[in-house]
């Protein structure tokens, strides 16, 4: 994680549901994994979605922001296949990953 320190910014309120709901380890893997997984990282914000279902949870948001490559580079597809293949619905449904391509 040390790679992205700089280019990294988490709200308190995000960091502290990862907490309550018991998830830390699942969000530093996807932490991890995302420099990795996306060329031309700009930064990431870390930051927790809004209750859009009556009753339903809050999402932690990842907002990666990357260069544009000039076309279509499936990255966010096979984003969902790497987190499907590597962690448990229960797991990643705390998640979501906003790809911005500038």
């Amino acid at each position: 994680m040390s790679t992205i320190a700089n280019q990294l910014t988490v709200t308190p309120e995000a960091d502290a549901y990862i907490d309550e709901i018991g998830m830390r380890g699942t969000y530093e893997r996807m932490l991890k994994h995302i420099p990795e997984h996306y060329q031309g990282l700009q930064s990431i914000a870390v930051t927790l979605g809004l209750d859009y279902e009556e009753g339903g949870p809050p999402t932690v948001l990842f907002e990666v922001m990357r260069d544009d490559p000039g076309e279509y580079d499936g990255a966010d597809g096979h984003w969902d296949r790497w987190v499907i293949e590597n962690f448990h619905p229960d797991q990643f449904r705390h998640f979501v990953v906003l790809s911005f391509r500038t």
